[in-house]
């Protein structure tokens, strides 16, 4: 009889364990979402950029290591529905998602997406570019007729197309979207504001004067549309994780006084101003003076936490640590790290071909590699151009002094590139002179190399 109770109870025992296991298991299943797939003309170790506010003030990203075959596969916790950015595709990211995806970097709208989360994705891969003057193309609409009354009409249907397409796609949640309803007022927003600018492309003026005639007239009425659809937006503190929100706060907003925002958004310009700062120009004693300042205004704990971290980050890019490696490529193929260079005093440019201020700098970087070319010194360009022979081809029409290298971006990834042109040195031993210097055209840069020789 004892024998039997046993039994029962341990058989009870066993149901009950058995049933916690398998809703733990459920629930912990339900924060992964797994991917899988592809990625074409992208880096072999891509940063999957999360466009949580904190995260962005952060540059927190999860690293995608692509095979031979440029495939990969991968499970990610995520405790709420999250945007990240992959290349120059947006992705919706929900816990209990499962997908496979093919992304082309070079054709974001030739994104392709299978399984679990594939539908709100689908729709965004048709998502415009901010930076683009969205509606607007770069200007494209605008070809065969760049009269306002023309393009205020096709704006307005191009609007209308995006508010369809997300009625008619399907398996969309209410917080999507609502998001994404937000994001397509703000995009109307950012083609009229961007409409001047491209006027000037676009616009076949007879002269100067013409076109300035047009310019004011167009400045009377752009505004209006501006701030009729920033107003059918609203102004809310989830909506920092829309590059689209960001972008009219940081160029539009900043300065309107009839608007009121909340803490948090506050907070969060407050914060991108200084780790802004902190990206182009380190820790230097000017920045860390106004980081001071900025954390007396912050009025919530969360932006606090996050600016201090963000400092904090950086402490090992200070004068006299050991800098992190990283690998290069010469003409040749050869492959070579910055630890190859100890015994002597290493200047680095990192540039692209696509960059401006780039190729503005380079001379000055070329004539100081002439000037200070001894044994000691070691005066290397870093492209971080996606493909070889664009940067070959390059070279071929501009002689340089220094010492060419090719590497992927990510290779500087624990240097924090906030953009490029990017100038460091580093003494004999690989330690840090200065992981920020000064541009070469700028009289500093010098004095950085006379101190150390």
């Amino acid at each position: 009889m004892i024998e039997q109770e046993s039994r029962r109870y341990m058989k009870r025992l066993f149901l009950v364990l058995f049933v916690f296991g398998w809703i733990a298991c459920s629930h912990s299943q339900q924060k992964v979402v797994r991917l899988k797939g592809q990625l074409v003309n992208f880096e072999k170790v891509s940063i999957m950029e999360n466009q949580d506010p904190q995260a962005i003030l952060l540059k927190e990203g999860i690293e995608i290591h692509l095979d031979d075959s440029n495939h990969f596969e991968l499970e990610i916790g995520l405790e709420r529905p999250s945007y990240f950015r992959l290349g120059r595709n947006t992705l919706y990211l929900q816990p209990g998602y499962n997908m496979e995806i093919y992304l082309d970097y070079n054709s974001p709208v030739n994104a392709k997406f299978k399984g679990i989360g594939a539908e709100p994705n689908r729709y965004l891969k048709h998502k415009p570019f901010p930076k683009g003057g969205s509606f607007l193309e770069a200007g494209k609409i605008m070809k065969s007729n760049c009269s306002y009354e023309f393009v205020k009409k096709e704006i307005e249907n191009r609007l209308l197309a995006y508010m369809d397409s997300l009625t008619m796609t399907p398996n969309l949640t209410e917080n999507f979207i609502e998001l994404e309803k937000t994001r397509n007022y703000l995009n109307a927003a950012i083609s009229f504001n961007s409409y001047p600018a491209y006027l000037g492309f676009a616009g076949k003026f007879k002269d100067e004067d013409e076109y300035k005639a047009a310019l004011d007239e167009v400045a009377k009425i752009v505004p209006a549309d501006f701030h009729k659809y920033v107003g059918l937006a609203g102004v809310q503190s989830s909506y920092l994780q829309l590059e689209e929100f960001r972008t009219v706060v940081f160029k539009n907003l900043l300065h309107d006084d009839k608007l009121l925002f909340t803490n948090e958004i506050d907070d969060f310009v407050k914060t991108y101003m200084i780790i802004n700062q902190l990206g182009s120009q380190g820790p230097v004693k000017e920045v860390l003076s106004e980081k001071v300042k900025v954390a007396q205004e912050l009025k919530t704990d969360d932006y606090k936490s996050v600016l201090n971290q963000a400092f904090e980050k950086y402490n090992s890019l200070l004068p006299g640590q050991l800098a992190p490696d990283f690998q290069l490529t010469d003409l040749k193929g050869k492959r070579v790290s910055k630890t190859d260079f100890k015994g002597k005093i290493l200047v680095v440019d990192i540039w692209a071909t696509w960059c401006g201020p780039c190729k503005a700098e380079s001379p000055y970087f070329e004539a100081l590699a002439k000037e200070f070319a001894n044994e000691e010194l070691a005066f290397i360009s870093v492209c971080i151009d996606s493909e070889d022979a664009v940067w070959r081809k390059y070279l071929e029409k501009h002689e340089k002094t220094s010492l060419q290298y090719m590497a992927e971006r990510s290779e500087f990834q624990a240097y924090f590139m906030n953009g490029i042109p990017r100038f460091m040195v580093f003494d004999k031993k690989g330690k840090i002179i200065d992981a920020f210097a000064p541009r070469p055209s700028d009289e500093r840069f010098r004095q950085v190399i006379q101190q150390v020789l």
